[in-house]
């Protein structure tokens, strides 16, 4: 297997790199200290983001995309999270609603909702499944045939009618969401995937709310709403039908990627203090102790990485994706950049516990994403299950 990346990965890690650090990194640690969760959302960088078509990754060239392949945007992902991950996850979270869009419906009604995107201002959505019980994202790793959302979607003549609520849905709050993808329970005699539907309901229709900013402990820089949805009507178009699989991103790669770019630069954080600290009269770097702590976190982090390139590898190159390796690469990732974030932490001592250190934000950002889209203990079941059946 060939590692090395070729002519259009590298030109896009470079720009992403370039633009990560010139423009992210210098501004991220004075939006993630706001106060006010609404203050946090740097609404220029986005458009600055809008402007390098960072929506656009995922769009197929033949409708005026990037249309990169899931590996590309991993690259991508990894080098803006390493300056921001809130940052990074918004531009995520947008892949993978275009994703689900496009693999969920006919080509005529994707290009019907990728107008709203495609103008000189651009925009991004949004895709929410998760209620305010929190248990429906279990289930639906766990044992999706016991799936049922309670947020529903009646058909009424030409028109859905939809009530219910969720929570935690990344760029509803932006102002430049244009739509978000909805999962509704659309049959109430039935259970599961059967029961479901998603439906794409455009930003400021009646009956559609975003009701509140989440206030996070990390991500600060991404937007995270509550939604409310009473007697809201959308047309029976609305409804995704039809699709085949279009587009190859690989959401649980991309969140990966988002984990080691935190856990890259909280590494090299930590490399950089400890080769200037002194104690006892040498660097830090010189003791036995945190030379096996940079040897483990070097470990991890290519190990890592070799992961996740082979997982998007893989959803690019196969018609299906391989479950297992989308379970393994979004748990061993994520774990891996948790303890890479503490070592770096426990390097940097007393220092690192204060604000005034970037391993602070890093441990703070990094905590979550062994939770958002799917709990990592739901993961592992998921994959015991899968692996117990011979999937």
């Amino acid at each position: 297997m060939d590692f090395d990346l070729n002519e259009t990965q590298t030109m896009f890690r470079t720009m992403a790199r370039d633009f990560a650090e010139k423009e992210i990194r210098s501004v991220a640690q004075q939006y993630d200290r706001k106060p006010n969760p609404l203050d946090c959302i740097p609404i220029d960088l986005y458009e600055k983001g809008l402007a390098l078509d960072f929506h656009k990754m995922v769009i197929p060239q033949k409708h005026d995309g990037m249309g990169l392949d899931a590996l590309t945007s991993c690259i991508i992902l990894e080098e803006l999270a390493a300056a921001d991950p809130g940052y990074a996850l918004t531009w995520h979270v947008n892949n993978i609603g275009i994703t689900f869009m496009y693999n969920a419906c006919s080509e005529q009604q994707a290009l019907e909702f990728i107008k709203p995107l495609m103008g000189p201002e651009g925009g991004i959505v949004a895709l929410s499944t998760t209620e305010p019980d929190g248990g429906v994202t279990s289930v639906q790793v766990i044992d999706p045939m016991q799936l049922v959302y309670k947020t529903t979607a009646i058909l009424d003549g030409d028109e859905y009618v939809i009530n219910g609520s969720k929570v935690f849905c990344s760029n509803s709050g932006l102002p430049f969401c244009r739509w978000v993808m909805l999962y509704c329970r659309t049959d109430m005699t039935r259970i599961g995937p059967l029961s479901l539907a998603p439906i794409i309901v455009p930003m400021g229709t009646p009956g559609f709310e975003v009701v509140s900013e989440e206030d996070k402990m990390g991500h600060r820089l991404s937007s995270t709403a509550a939604l409310s949805f009473s007697d809201c009507r959308v047309p029976k178009g609305n409804r995704c039908a039809g699709g085949t699989r279009v587009i190859t991103y690989d959401h649980d790669s991309a969140v990966a990627a988002i984990a080691i770019g935190i856990a890259r630069t909280a590494y090299e954080a930590a490399l950089d203090f400890a080769k200037t600290r002194v104690v006892m009269g040498k660097p830090i770097i010189k003791y036995q102790m945190l030379q096996s702590k940079f040897a483990d976190m070097w470990i991890g982090l290519e190990t890592a990485r070799c992961l996740i390139w082979r997982t998007a590898v893989y959803a690019d190159q196969h018609a299906v994706m391989d479950m297992k390796l989308a379970r393994a690469v979004k748990v061993y990732c994520t774990e891996t950049a948790n303890r890479v974030v503490n070592d770096a932490l426990q390097v940097f001592g007393g220092a690192g516990y204060m604000k005034n250190t970037p391993v602070e934000k890093c441990y703070r950002d990094v905590r979550v994403t062994t939770i958002y889209e799917g709990t990592n203990e739901a993961l592992r079941l998921s994959l015991a299950n899968l692996i117990e059946s011979g999937q």
